[in-house]
């Protein structure tokens, strides 16, 4: 059978059509499997091992610390954070001095320099002895990593302490501690190497800051 010309003309345009049809898929299959492969990549980067440096301020020096998972680097952070708030924020009789000492040794050079006179100030610690004061903290909103951007954190935590005297006295405040990390060198004496930066004492009254962090932790 011989097919005229229109009939050659169908069969050229519906074979042109069949083509892109499969061109068209051909294409998407390739999309397709780079995307997979693209999200297996980002899966991959996130769940492997961070390399974590530090910087030396003293020496201008960087150190590779060795793989840290962000997990693993996040629970030091809240750990340290619950460990400096309890020495910061000491008030028994037997250990306010060596307390103190420790929060000030786990502070950053400048910021020694800003609570030096608050933390060796002889009335408080004078006061805790004489008075044989013992204390408990609560943690009314357990330590979160609400910034992240190393080398620097930032946690955020609340706590309420009270102390008591043999008379039966109390004194009872809350604080909302926002405290700003860096990871330095690590040493013998803090093999973590992580120094506390800043602390801010955001006051109760001001809702619109600590709505904000509450938003960062939820």
């Amino acid at each position: 059978m011989i097919l005229s010309p229109s009939h050659r003309q169908d069969r050229a345009w519906f074979a042109g059509l069949l083509f892109e049809n499969q061109a068209w898929k051909f294409c998407c299959l390739i999309l397709g499997v780079g995307f997979m492969a693209m999200c297996a990549l980002v899966y991959w980067d996130l769940r492997r091992p961070k390399e974590i440096y530090a910087f030396d301020a003293s020496t201008g020096r960087t150190y590779l610390t060795g793989r840290l998972t962000q997990n693993h680097l996040e629970n030091m952070l809240l750990y340290a954070t619950k460990t400096f708030i309890n020495d910061f924020l000491n008030y028994d009789y037997l250990y306010i001095e060596r307390a103190r000492l420790s929060a000030f040794t786990r502070m950053s050079p400048a910021l020694q320099l800003k609570f030096r006179d608050e933390l060796s100030a002889e009335g408080a610690i004078k006061d805790a002895i004489s008075n044989k004061a013992k204390y408990e903290l609560d943690f009314v909103t357990e330590p979160s990593v609400i910034f992240r951007s190393h080398p620097n954190y930032r946690t955020f935590t609340k706590v309420r302490r009270i102390i008591t005297f043999p008379d039966g006295k109390t004194m009872d405040k809350e604080f909302n501690l926002r405290l700003t990390w860096k990871m330095m060198e690590s040493r013998p004496d803090r093999p973590d190497g992580l120094y506390v930066t800043d602390i801010e004492r955001i006051d109760p009254t001001d809702k619109k800051a600590l709505d904000a962090i509450l938003n960062q932790i939820h």
